[in-house]
């Protein structure tokens, strides 16, 4: 039988946590996956100095690389700044991917200077705060105020994320495969019309955009995090069987 793996990408300045639920629902289907840690991710804030979209990319696609070692085709799977790199995959690998969930995807952003932020981030060093409330953003405020996320950041890496945007949204219409798109109304990092340009822009004729409510922007672990999965899940299972049933009738 054909398999099928997936790519599973976490977002900016995030940890492990962020998606680690998404392999617990692959477990049971033995389906194989990759779930690296994107350069400057993992260890230290001050890690991310230097270190650009073009590193990002480049991690994932080693991973895919890897994965491809051992599976005939790959679903991709991307929170927010992993929404990016796994859009950005599917364009260029569009013979490898049957299939992509882009969750939360950092298409555009809240902050309304961030279109600003290019000219002021070489004299503002690194931006956030150790202390303020981490969850804030958070339906679940709890959950929210213990994950692992870094709580500050390099400017000029962010400044590199905005400009991944562009670069990413330019490829979204060489985009083939089927495509799930997931976002909550309530994301106070990624707005709402992130979702609907990835939406309006992609290639593929096979796209849903499926909304929450009650999620943050850390959709994979907030309080509709179960439905939310379920939803991953149920399109992985689906495309893996369509591929198979595919190569089967070969």
């Amino acid at each position: 039988m054909s398999s099928v793996g997936c790519l599973i990408l976490h977002g900016f300045t995030s940890c492990a946590d962020s998606v680690n639920r998404v392999p617990s629902r692959l477990a049971p289907h033995h389906i194989p996956y990759r779930m690296p840690y994107l350069r400057g991710h993992g260890t230290l804030p001050e890690d991310l100095q230097g270190v650009t979209w073009h590193d990002w990319y480049a991690d994932a696609n080693a991973a895919l690389r890897d994965l491809r070692r051992e599976v005939d085709k790959v679903i991709l799977i991307g929170l927010s700044m992993g929404g990016l790199v796994a859009n950005h995959l599917a364009a260029a690998h569009r013979d490898d991917v049957i299939g992509v969930v882009s969750v939360a995807a950092a298409m555009r952003f809240h902050y309304k200077h961030a279109d600003r932020a290019r000219y002021v981030a070489p004299m503002l060093g690194m931006w956030g705060d150790e202390n303020r409330d981490m969850g804030a953003g958070w339906y679940d405020k709890e959950t929210g105020r213990q994950h692992g996320n870094y709580r500050r950041f390099p400017a000029p890496a962010f400044v590199s994320l905005w400009r991944y945007a562009k670069v990413v949204e330019q490829q979204l219409p060489r985009i083939t495969a089927p495509i799930l798109i997931i976002h909550s109304h309530q994301d106070r990092t990624i707005p709402t019309s992130a979702a609907e340009a990835i939406y309006r822009q992609v290639g593929s004729s096979d796209k849903q955009l499926l909304w929450f409510d009650k999620s943050g922007h850390e959709m994979l672990r907030d309080g509709e995090s179960p439905a939310v999965l379920d939803a991953v899940e149920q399109f992985v299972l689906h495309h893996r069987a369509q591929y198979q049933s595919s190569t089967n009738k070969e």
